[in-house]
């Protein structure tokens, strides 16, 4: 009985193990991330449990808030020069976006486009040490905390140039999110001119003192460490577009980028990246055309983790059932 007690406390440590290992997904939790008291919602105003979200319901409206402690990023592995960055082994396609074509209307118009999203989960395969960034509401991560590897439970994908799809949701008199570089002409300046279609919540975003839950999000469900989920993304057009004025975008090219530099949704809106042909080209730390100065990404990741202690519960439950097997 004793060699049996021994074997389980060995392996609920080396479960436990895998979280203070580097890994492209870290904690956002309230600490170790610090900011402003009024970043969340109602239900947690300093947003110290995560990233929230309300789901959409078959009759319309919003379903009950829900929460995510942890985001996943797509940092590069190694660069050119060799060196390090903090990425695994899918490096930028650990969050990968592959344009998918324009949707099209009679006379040379497109009415939207698709991305084929995929989500790889590399943790545990990392090299180097990732840079850390900020946000738009001045939060960051202060310190180091544990890395988390593991499976990633209850996985969402947010788009961050996209809005909801009910046009004249936003107005610049009192702004709960940023002016779109791609904005909408049907009378509605400042919103986004690109709106998602078919998506499963949306997450909460603010800059300001208010706030809403506005940020088109997409369920990807567990992801285990070495699997990947793909979705194909809709989006359309408020104002259909020639085609012939649209950028020319190769079939597969990945659009998707969220480095570390970008703590949670960095900001909302940004640049729509096919309107405005931004790629992800695996640069490191990609600036300039996604936020001007800054060094944001235009998706995010969020996801769960094992409450405390039920790794190790799990492990006493097989070894349980490897004794009865005797």
């Amino acid at each position: 009985m004793r060699s049996a007690l021994v074997f389980v406390s060995l392996t609920a440590f080396s479960v436990f193990a895998g979280l203070a290992h580097a890994a492209p997904s870290w904690d956002i939790r309230k600490p170790p991330v610090v900011g402003p008291p009024n970043t969340g919602p109602v239900i947690d105003a300093p947003a110290s449990q995560g990233q929230w979200f309300r789901p959409r319901l078959p009759t319309g409206g919003l379903g009950e808030p829900e929460v995510r402690s942890h985001e996943f990023y797509d940092n590069v592995r190694q660069g050119v020069t060799g060196a390090a960055f903090g990425g695994g082994t899918a490096s930028s396609a650990a969050i990968e976006g592959l344009f998918a074509g324009y949707t099209t209307a009679p006379g040379g118009l497109a009415t939207g486009y698709s991305i084929r999203a995929t989500i790889r989960n590399d943790t545990g395969s990392e090299l180097g040490v990732p840079e850390f960034g900020t946000n738009s509401h001045e939060e960051f991560r202060q310190g180091t905390s544990p890395e988390y590897v593991g499976t990633l439970f209850a996985a969402k994908l947010t788009t961050h140039w996209a809005d909801d799809g009910v046009l004249g949701n936003f107005t610049l008199a009192s702004p709960a999110n940023f002016a779109s570089p791609n904005a909408a002409q049907q009378g509605a300046p400042g919103e986004s001119g690109t709106f998602a279609v078919g998506y499963d919540q949306l997450a909460w975003y603010s800059f300001t003192q208010t706030g809403a839950y506005q940020v088109p999000t997409w369920d990807f469900g567990d992801i285990p460490v070495g699997g990947s989920v793909t979705r194909t993304l809709t989006f359309s057009f408020y104002d259909v577009v020639p085609l012939t004025a649209l950028p020319q975008i190769p079939t597969g090219q990945d659009l998707f980028i969220n480095r570390t530099t970008d703590l949670k949704i960095g900001k909302y809106f940004v640049a729509d990246p096919v309107r405005s042909a931004i790629f992800d080209t695996g640069a490191p730390y990609p600036s300039g055309d996604i936020s001007p100065g800054s060094l944001l990404g235009n998706v995010s990741v969020f996801h769960n983790v094992p409450a405390p202690g039920a790794a190790a519960l799990l492990a006493l439950g097989g070894l349980v059932g490897l004794r009865r097997r005797r």
